[in-house]
């Protein structure tokens, strides 16, 4: 079941007719329409919005995404769901939220072979799938037995056991194992914040900072704990509820 006429087209081309997913030239991002591309290419990469809110000229690829930010940020409306009545600030948690409300759901979704894990799409099953492989085919750290996914990830992992350090900042002197790190540990004096929330425009300095900070948007937690019914939007939020339950 779908939201929207505009989504069942798009199923049926590309789980029924097997059409072909088009990919970003510039990162590895797939797709199944050239629309959805183009939108990704402008939000991500060129940033040449072709719609601009007159109100606090913030931009936007698509003139509904325009419309709901008018919509929930300026005018104070809200997407209410049809069934319970909860309200939502944005049509991804609210699209996620309707979900949970379809008894045929789980008959949608995509399920691993190896794990059983379901999945919401053909594209999500195959990362999905790319990490067990990945798994399988992992380089072994001899000293301490972690397993990385490629040579170049493992060359940087025993870079931490030998202590080496080639990687300098500049600004304070600081050393770190690998020129990422040197990267992201520059934006602290830089302060630069590359990484930036598209539903309430909160900047950041580290992707992963970013992809935590848009569970808070939808209400997604994937690390559960184990002994009780909590979960968290982090592993470090749940790190720290277990030494909590054990004091």
């Amino acid at each position: 079941m779908f939201i929207t006429n505009e989504e069942i087209q798009t199923h049926i081309k590309f789980v029924h007719e097997k059409k072909r997913e088009v990919v970003c030239q510039i990162c590895d991002y797939k797709t199944h329409t050239n629309a959805t591309l183009k939108m990704h290419i402008v939000r991500h990469h060129t940033k040449d919005y072709s719609f601009t809110c007159k109100i606090c000229n913030i931009g936007f690829a698509s003139k509904g995404g325009l419309n709901n930010h008018v919509d929930i940020v300026h005018e104070g409306r809200r997407l209410v769901c049809e069934v319970c009545s909860k309200s939502f600030k944005t049509q991804g948690a609210y699209k996620e939220h309707v979900e949970k409300h379809d008894p045929n759901k789980d008959k949608s979704l995509f399920r691993c072979q190896v794990c059983s894990k379901l999945q919401g799409s053909a594209s999500q099953l195959k990362r999905h799938v790319r990490e067990h492989k990945a798994t399988v085919e992992s380089y072994l750290c001899d000293i301490c037995g972690k397993s990385l996914t490629s040579s170049t990830s493992l060359k940087c992992h025993i870079l931490t056991h030998t202590g080496v350090k080639k990687f300098v900042c500049d600004s304070c002197g600081k050393t770190f194992t690998t020129k990422k790190l040197l990267v992201v540990h520059t934006r602290v004096h830089t302060r630069e914040k590359p990484f930036k929330c598209e539903t309430c425009n909160k900047t950041f300095s580290q992707r992963g900072s970013l992809t935590i900070h848009m569970r808070y948007h939808t209400g997604e937690k994937p690390y559960k704990c184990d002994v009780c019914p909590k979960a968290f939007v982090s592993k470090t939020l749940l790190k720290g509820h277990k030494c909590k339950a054990s004091l």
